[in-house]
């Protein structure tokens, strides 16, 4: 009976995820990362030239697995993280563990944090009496190896710095810890999920004399990844790969707590609570959940902002910097929702530079990347163009730390240049 009631709430959750999943279908792909992977897919296969969708690059996805994936799968990396992870458990001899190590450098090819977890690796060694410490250091030298192999191709063609939160310490661990709470996870999640963490971590000495390879495995790659977050507390995906571990200690620790852990999850995707309303600290107020968050951002759902752009352009000619991609103009321009021409410009930052134009070149649509191209927009500001941008656009890029004012109005000065704010609300 109490395999059938699990396999009834699995069945249940897959269900209303998979519903939530259907209605989406045709909606346009929300993941920045899916379309970039594509479009590098594209790019290599029409001139055999590198262009990673974001530095330093994903060559698993990028060079190894048909791009055309990215549109059905988000993550590959976490899906390797857990394939190395389920190599490692016994029985497990060379060949399993040499794929484990392989496995593992694929998903540095997806994900580059994902490499912080090359710590399974000596626990594994030290924890099995027949291997020890010469084959720890053995593993992480194969693991380099490993990785240098996958990664080889970007080398070549010249690894790129990857972006960073462009945070202090200050502001790392106090934006880390309200995305943990309030974002990632939604606080009711964030509870159950942490008194996990603590309650094992209690008991971590006593698993550890016994050899417990899953359990010490699950508490330390758990710790790791969370504290990883706070390098870059913008970036997710590194919460992505604690997830995993978390939920197999709560189900070593209870029937309940993944049932409830379920419950909450599914609740916080319609309905969660928030501090923060346009970057402002308010008092919490519930909002909408996970899944109106995610779809809103989605190109089917930004037609109405896209009109709000487009009702910017006045009797003189503009050029306007919106919260809106690429992705969004071409969704509904190939659906003829939206009428403009697409051109690639020069950039100092970003070499090729999509811009819409619509009604001739009277009106100018820049995506938000735009904003740090100096030069490129010196020129429109040269030829008379009147240069406008989001409001809260330009809070979350040069003013996103400043938690205790409104959001700005009127003219702001960006790299010299004067910029009339408007609002969409």
């Amino acid at each position: 009976m109490n395999l059938l009631s699990r396999h009834a709430a699995f069945t249940f959750v897959l269900v209303v995820y998979a519903a939530m999943l259907a209605i989406q279908i045709d909606h346009g792909l929300a993941s920045g990362d899916g379309h970039g992977i594509v479009r590098s897919v594209q790019t290599l296969l029409d001139n055999g030239q590198i262009d990673v969708s974001r530095p330093p690059g994903h060559p698993t996805t990028e060079l190894y697995l048909f791009g055309g994936i990215g549109w059905i799968l988000l993550d590959f990396g976490l899906l390797f993280l857990l394939i190395s992870f389920r190599l490692l458990l016994p029985p497990t001899n060379v060949r399993r563990l040499s794929l484990s190590i392989f496995s593992l450098a694929l998903a540095t090819g997806c994900r580059p944090e994902l490499v912080f977890a090359a710590i399974i690796f000596p626990i594994y060694s030290l924890l099995d009496s027949k291997l020890g410490w010469k084959w720890a250091l053995s593993s992480i030298g194969l693991l380099a190896l490993a990785i240098l192999m996958v990664w080889l191709p970007i080398m070549f063609g010249g690894i790129r710095a990857p972006y960073t939160a462009g945070m202090n310490l200050r502001e790392s661990i106090l934006g880390g810890a309200y995305r943990i709470v309030f974002q990632a996870f939604t606080p009711a999640v964030f509870l159950l999920l942490g008194w996990t963490l603590v309650a094992s971590l209690r008991d971590f000495r006593k698993e550890l004399a016994t050899k417990n390879f899953t359990f010490a495995m699950c508490c330390v790659v758990a710790v790791i990844f969370l504290a990883v977050f706070f390098i870059h507390p913008s970036k997710a995906a590194h919460l992505l790969a604690a997830v995993p571990f978390l939920l197999i200690l709560a189900v070593g620790r209870s029937f309940g707590l993944p049932l409830a852990l379920s419950f909450f999850s599914v609740l916080s995707c319609f309905v969660s609570i928030d501090i923060f309303k346009d970057r402002q600290l308010a008092r919490p107020y519930f909002t909408g959940g996970s899944y109106s968050q995610a779809v809103d951002e989605k190109p089917y759902y930004k037609i109405d902002y896209l009109r709000k752009l487009l009702a910017q352009c006045e009797d003189r000619p503009a050029a306007i910097i919106g919260n809106a991609w690429q992705w969004d103009f071409e969704y509904h321009m190939e659906r003829n929702n939206f009428s403009a021409q697409e051109r690639d410009l020069h950039g100092e930052i970003k070499h090729d530079l999509p811009t819409f134009f619509s009604s001739g070149e009277h009106c100018v649509f820049l995506s938000p990347e735009a904003a740090f191209e100096t030069a490129l927009l010196k020129e429109w500001q040269q030829k008379g163009y009147a240069m406008k941008m989001d409001a809260k656009l330009y809070r979350t890029l040069f003013a996103r730390y400043d938690v205790r004012s409104a959001l700005a109005s009127g003219t702001v000065d960006v790299g010299g240049i004067p910029f009339a704010l408007f609002h969409t609300d």
